[in-house]
């Protein structure tokens, strides 16, 4: 397995040949695909992943984290991937951090005050997906209006395959395809382990530190003038 466009395309078509890829507002235990993508570091690499699945002639749902240390959901950078997506059909959900919620009730008062703000600014989904959710939030948790991707429907009762902490998903997902090709998937594939290339560990935290550099030095020179000339008179 390698973590490449090149490999995810033919990982999307091939799964595309047995499966429908729905989204998870649609529920069926059978010969279903509901493919997500959590947006946890690199929101610079969604265009990419969409290109892919447009060219594949798939959907499916990019999920936002409202407090990320490395992104701004309401930044002209952010609004404007949101616009892409949106405009090219994909759906656009909430990546939500309860691990510091104790109750259900916090938990629910959490998704629906968060849903109620980012819908006055974009087409939110009521499918949501929790970030790194500690076991009491992989109980079954159901709230009334929303679809939860761990529910026991989509977490247990179907096949679950993730890249998270880049894993190597492929041989398991085959593997138990041979067995059971019948049985929906729910497959998670974060933006930021793929690229046109193979990435080792250090390379990805290259592209990364690279990337922020060059955003920062972008607004530094659109909101400061010292810097705009500073930055000028460093590039002649």
């Amino acid at each position: 397995m390698e973590f490449t466009f090149d490999f995810y395309i033919n990982l999307i078509m091939h799964l595309k040949e047995h499966y429908d890829f729905s989204s998870f507002s649609n529920y069926f235990p059978k010969k279903k695909l509901y493919l997500r993508h959590d947006v946890d570091v690199f929101p610079e690499n969604i265009i990419n992943l969409v290109e892919v699945e447009e060219r594949a002639g798939v959907r499916s749902i990019f999920f936002f984290q409202p407090n990320c240390s490395f992104y701004n959901m309401l930044s002209s950078e952010i609004r404007e991937i949101i616009r892409i997506l949106e405009k090219s059909e994909f759906e656009v959900g909430l990546h939500i951090d309860a691990s510091d919620l104790a109750s259900r009730e916090s938990i629910e008062r959490e998704v629906r005050g968060l849903f109620g703000f980012y819908s006055g600014y974009y087409n939110i989904s009521n499918v949501i997906s929790f970030h790194r959710p500690p076991e009491r939030l992989l109980q079954n948790l159901q709230i009334p209006g929303f679809v939860n991707t761990y529910e026991d429907r989509f977490f247990k009762m179907i096949y679950y395959f993730s890249d998270s902490n880049r894993r190597y998903f492929y041989d398991q997902m085959i593997e138990s395809i041979q067995k059971d090709k019948e049985k929906s998937i729910q497959l998670v594939v974060h933006p930021y382990w793929w690229d046109y290339e193979h990435l080792d560990i250090q390379g990805l935290l290259t592209r990364l530190e690279t990337m922020k550099t060059n955003e920062t030095r972008f607004a530094l020179t659109r909101g400061t003038k010292i810097y705009k000339q500073y930055f000028s008179r460093m590039n002649t």
